[in-house]
């Protein structure tokens, strides 16, 4: 009986330090030889979500990735995007001349790079950590080939901030998008319905795996539409209380000590 399992990366997958445990190598191998899939399932861009799977070796068959929160799913093995909402350029063009008149760092993405107006500390931070590249440009639309899965805003110094400019994009495009926070200095705007659950359900279809055989693990407040979708959803002992509060199990171990491994053991092995 396959099973597929839905993960986030960091705090979850990852260490602190970005390193993935050995014990969570060696539980990977054990339930891929075993016939079961595996999604890495996170808020960061396609390239970047990308990259972490090659360094993971994700790459075999039976191996997804779920980026943008759920804006895209892309085949490793395939090299090829199975689903995509995403935001119309319209939308786009008003989010990004609202942040240039309110001064708050905005960015989104095409195929390859992050795509901005300012080079900043925001986006230089930004790009060091989750590890991609950069373009400015002068035109957002002009410079996307298509429409974007996701418009990001960055303030690592002052969350009011991107408080205030969340009010202020739901006021002028909450009929089409939805903003929420990945972390309290991301704030994440996508197609309105877009989610990491609506992406665990949407992949279940198209690989013909039914939604009992699912589970899904996260710590992180993006993460629980996707717990909550799948049949088993797992929170991980250093997610916060709300997290904790929606999940059917929550792992005695925390991301720093093979946390995913338990919950590997425990429903897939």
């Amino acid at each position: 009986m396959t099973k597929i399992l839905f993960t986030d990366i960091d705090g979850t997958l990852l260490t602190d330090t970005k390193e993935i445990p050995e014990e969570n190598r060696k539980a990977i191998e054990q339930m891929t030889n075993a016939g079961h899939k595996i999604v890495l399932a996170t808020g960061r861009a396609l390239p970047g979500a990308v990259s972490q799977a090659e360094k993971l070796s994700l790459t075999y068959d039976g191996c997804y990735v779920i980026a943008f929160n759920g804006g895209e799913i892309y085949d490793t093995y395939r090299k090829q995007t199975l689903y995509k909402s995403r935001i119309p350029m319209d939308t786009v063009d008003k989010i990004f001349q609202l942040c240039e008149k309110e001064q708050v760092h905005v960015q989104t993405y095409d195929n390859t790079h992050v795509l901005a107006y300012h080079m900043n500390k925001h986006l230089e931070r930004y790009c060091k950590e989750i590890v991609c590249e950069y373009k400015l440009v002068d035109d957002i639309t002009a410079s996307l080939d298509q429409e974007p899965s996701k418009v990001l805003l960055l303030d690592y110094d002052n969350h009011e901030t991107l408080e205030r400019m969340k009010e202020l994009i739901l006021d002028v495009a909450g009929n089409t998008v939805d903003a929420f926070y990945s972390s309290p200095s991301l704030l994440e705007v996508v197609l309105k319905g877009t989610h990491k659950g609506v992406a665990v359900q949407k992949l279940c279809e198209i690989l013909d795996i039914p939604l009992e055989n699912s589970v899904a693990v996260g710590d992180g407040m993006n993460d629980i539409p996707m717990i909550k979708a799948a049949h088993i959803g797992v929170a991980m002992k250093n997610a916060n209380d709300t997290v904790k509060s929606q999940a059917d199990y929550v792992t005695t171990l925390t991301n720093n000590e093979g946390g995913f491994a338990e919950l590997v053991e425990k429903f897939l092995l």
